[in-house]
């Protein structure tokens, strides 16, 4: 029997684990509130959720050290999980960004409506561009990561005044490896990318948001990045080797 890409078992292992969290958090949110209406902290569900999280991570380090860049190969599904990835991403977002121009009251809110419908955009044409035209991947790839960012930093605003830290830790958390995430996928663009990065907030990401999904906060923004994240997998297929010691420069991966 045919063994599958390492790079997949990795990816099945986040989405494993993302969707486990997921069903703990929506168990937790209906039945873990105490008779003031809070969910506690020491909560076991949310304490499981977090303990499963920070062992995914440590998991995920520990086989990426000891990966070659032949077990980024993820197979030859990887061409229609990533277009459809792309697609499904870009339109889940478009959809999000809906609602965020209902919240059209400062500057970072309509910023962040504005972002939201270019890196809509800039997710599936992301999938179509050639490798050849570096300018239109990059353009695209700095809209998707400056729109992370700027959405973490409105999501904040509105978390930071919220007691309840199980509502919002793992969506926060899933922001930051979507920013990460993007960044580094960014980095390829202008020929430091690091794959082995990458990959860690890329599966982190889908991870997290995944387990976001099980919340209070908008799904269809988290399903968005878990796809986006998810479909960032299916792009690492290495160039042909042309000696073992010498490897071509890692832009052209991405």
């Amino acid at each position: 029997m045919k063994t599958p890409p390492k790079i997949l078992t990795l990816l099945f292992s986040g989405l494993i684990s993302g969707l486990l969290g997921c069903i703990l958090r929506v168990i937790l949110y209906r039945t873990g509130f105490d008779e003031k209406g809070f969910l506690p902290l020491n909560h076991p569900l949310h304490l499981i959720c977090c303990v499963l999280a920070v062992a995914t991570a440590i998991w995920l380090v520990m086989q990426l050290k000891t990966m070659k860049k032949r077990d980024f190969r993820p197979g030859a599904a990887a061409g229609v999980c990533r277009v459809l990835g792309g697609i499904l991403a870009g339109g889940l977002l478009a959809y999000s960004a809906l609602g965020f121009f209902r919240e059209w009251t400062t500057i970072l809110f309509r910023a962040r409506a504005i972002l939201a419908v270019l890196a809509a955009v800039s997710m599936p044409l992301s999938v179509f561009v050639p490798r050849e035209a570096k300018l239109p991947r990059l353009a695209g790839r700095v809209l998707i990561t400056t729109y992370f960012v700027l959405d973490m930093l409105v999501r904040y605003q509105i978390w930071s005044g919220n007691p309840q830290l199980p509502d919002y830790v793992f969506q926060d958390l899933a922001l930051v490896c979507l920013c990460l995430c993007s960044y580094h996928r960014l980095a390829f663009c202008t020929g430091i990318g690091k794959r082995k990065v990458h990959v860690f907030f890329s599966i982190m990401a889908m991870c997290l948001c995944l387990m976001s999904l099980g919340g209070p906060d908008s799904r269809t923004f988290y399903l968005s990045g878990a796809l986006w994240a998810g479909a960032g997998m299916c792009t690492l297929t290495p160039p042909t080797y042309h000696t073992a010691e010498t490897e071509p420069n890692q832009e052209d991966t991405l």
